[in-house]
């Protein structure tokens, strides 16, 4: 009795058991993560530029597809690129076409400023993004907030450099003697606000001009005046252009324009370029104190020298070569890419705010990416001096602080 109790017992609990028991649910599967497809807009004007642009783009994105891929990120980059032929007929097509047919919403190259700055209002209306490498700005376009950045160093930055240099070496006038054109102009204007507008003084010759002695016979009129009202110790012979050799030959054999420093600019101040180099001078003048700026030397990025030889390994060696704007089209390209994954997302708004961060933590193949508060490029310069027959490095601009420092 007392075992069939027992069991009864036995059988109703483990009743009870089975019909409480939760059911045995088999394990869930994850779903395999989806990859997300981003496709850039290429958009170029220079026929030269485009075969540059779409190599870089495709040696890029297969290395930032890797670097994704080994971090976990489900983002898979390609591209799309359009080479407008006519800028001044077409500007904004290659923009719009891309956005209405392919969905594009990142932009990139805009080896063209105007061509950049004619696609901003679509940009803007559309929620599209814009990460160009020309390498002259215009500053009307340089606002704050914006969808537009522009990761080539701005080459009219040299206005601020000497701007500041002036200032550090405590300049009460300058005579600037230049090229009309643009390039000068800037030089000029920005030394006018720096010193005040009565304190400088320009002779701007004609770019066609092979009359050089004309040029410094006005040069030297107006230098005799500055010196008289400021003194020769705080003044400045500033001379700027591509004939910068026969300004100075020509310059240096007038005892007037002795008396002073000078300052001697090249026009090119790419440091990819072969013939960006400090000036030549005569030995006529090197009794004279003598500076010049260049932007600082990248010759010596790993990153541009192994992306030069693998360009000239399947190119004809026809003397094409990349230069600072193709180094910066590429720094753009992991930009754009880092900042997609960083934000987890392709919507403009959102991608304006990570965008500055990430380029100022970026260094690529131009070099340290630093982005002001425009969203352009600034970069450092070296400030030299001509001494015992050679340029030596006294002192340096600083970018992020807009000011240049002299060696005591």
């Amino acid at each position: 009795m007392h075992v069939l109790l027992l069991v009864t017992v036995v059988v109703g609990l483990s009743a009870v058991y089975l019909w409480s028991r939760p059911p045995e649910v088999p394990p869930v599967e994850e779903p395999e993560a989806k990859s997300v497809n981003v496709t850039l807009g290429i958009i170029t004007y220079d026929p030269v530029a485009t075969p540059h642009f779409d190599y870089i783009a495709n040696r890029a994105l297969v290395d930032v597809n890797a670097y994704a891929a080994s971090k976990g990120y489900p983002y898979r980059f390609d591209f799309l690129s359009r080479n407008t032929a006519n800028i001044s007929l077409e500007m904004e097509k290659g923009v719009v076409d891309l956005s209405r047919e392919e969905g594009v919403k990142i932009f990139l190259g805009f080896d063209s400023t105007e061509y950049m700055c004619a696609s901003l209002s679509y940009a803007i209306h559309n929620h599209l993004i814009l990460i160009g490498a020309p390498l002259i700005h215009h500053d009307s376009s340089a606002l704050p907030g914006d969808v537009m950045f522009r990761v080539g160093p701005n080459l009219r930055q040299i206005d601020k450099v000497v701007a500041s240099l002036a200032e550090t070496m405590k300049l009460e006038s300058a005579l600037v003697i230049y090229r009309g054109l643009s390039w000068g102009d800037g030089i000029y204007f920005a030394l006018s606000e720096a010193i005040g507008e009565d304190r400088v003084r320009n002779i701007r010759y004609d770019p066609k001009t092979t009359d050089y002695k004309m040029v410094i016979d006005l040069a030297t009129s107006e230098y005799a005046s500055l010196v008289e009202k400021y003194g020769a110790e705080h003044t400045a012979v500033i001379i700027e252009g591509t004939e910068i050799d026969e300004l100075v030959q020509e310059a240096a054999s007038r005892g007037e324009l002795l008396s002073s420093q000078w300052i001697v600019l090249e026009e090119s101040t790419d440091p990819y370029n072969i013939e960006a180099k400090l000036p030549f001078l005569p030995l006529g003048v090197t009794n004279v104190p003598l500076y010049s700026v260049q932007m600082e030397q990248l010759l010596d990025n790993g990153i541009f020298a192994e992306l030069q030889v693998s360009y000239a390994s399947t190119n004809p060696p026809d003397g094409d070569a990349l230069s600072l704007i193709d180094a910066s089209f590429r720094d753009s390209i992991w930009i754009a890419c880092l900042s997609v994954m960083e934000a987890n997302s392709t919507d403009a708004e959102v991608l304006k705010g990570v965008i500055p961060g990430v380029a100022n933590e970026y260094t690529g193949a131009s070099g340290n990416v630093f982005l002001d508060v425009n969203g352009d490029r600034s970069v450092g310069y070296g400030v030299h001096r001509f001494e015992t027959g050679s340029w030596v490095k006294v002192g340096e601009y600083d970018a992020a602080t807009g000011v240049v420092v002299l060696e005591k």
